[in-house]
């Protein structure tokens, strides 16, 4: 994991302090957070989710490079699951923010 992902740790008493996944395996700590999961067929390296978000970032509402990189990114950092971001289904009411990809067409 690299520097992208950071938890706050107990440590010495407190909370005060961030620190980053790979700064507490160097410490050899491994709070639950950092540890694999399983759920039925499904297993992740770690505990940590991204939560899904509609970010618009989706010109003429097709996604993009800068979107796969922007997901990658998060991905290399040590994310065990991401939920990626909302889309528009094929129904004039489904949404009317600019920008937000379709799940529909070409």
């Amino acid at each position: 994991m690299d520097g992208l992902v950071a938890v706050i740790c107990w440590l010495h008493g407190n909370y005060s302090r961030l620190f980053y996944a790979k700064q507490l395996e160097e410490l050899g700590l491994c709070p639950p957070i950092l540890t694999p999961f399983i759920i039925n067929q499904l297993e992740l390296p770690n505990r940590i989710v991204m939560a899904p978000m509609t970010r618009n970032f989706s010109p003429d509402n097709i996604r993009g490079d800068n979107v796969a990189a922007y997901y990658r990114r998060r991905a290399e950092g040590g994310t065990g699951l991401i939920i990626t971001e909302g889309t528009y289904v094929n129904h004039p009411s489904a949404g009317a923010y600019e920008n937000v990809p379709f799940f529909y067409g070409e």
